[in-house]
């Protein structure tokens, strides 16, 4: 098992017809941050299977990220602190600290 990540993403993107999008924000629709979080521990949890989030100890939010617009995040650090970045292009949309540690393991 590792206790480190360095990894970063094909393009994802959430679809202009995600449930989320309708009244955030009428006539210009921006995707929610918690939904961009939920992207980022999704591929935590991918590329990690064997470690679960504890939580986020600091997220900032630099930039809308808007409906279908491509995007990447970057997973980089040693347990417990993760650091994650998610860019557009150039373009830093959101950066943050995932508190994560190793799964216990089952008995039986």
């Amino acid at each position: 098992m590792t206790d480190s990540i360095d990894f970063t993403s094909e393009h994802i993107s959430i679809a202009a017809d995600h449930p989320c999008l309708p009244g955030h924000f009428p006539g210009q629709p921006v995707v929610p941050a918690v939904v961009g979080l939920q992207a980022v521990t999704d591929i935590l949890q991918v590329q990690r299977p064997e470690w679960s989030l504890q939580g986020i100890s600091q997220a900032k939010f630099m930039s809308p990220l808007l409906p279908g617009e491509s995007f990447i995040v970057s997973l980089r650090g040693d347990l417990p602190n993760i650091g994650f970045q998610c860019h557009v292009g150039e373009r830093l949309i959101a950066k943050g600290i995932l508190q994560v540690a190793l799964n216990e393991p089952e008995e039986g």
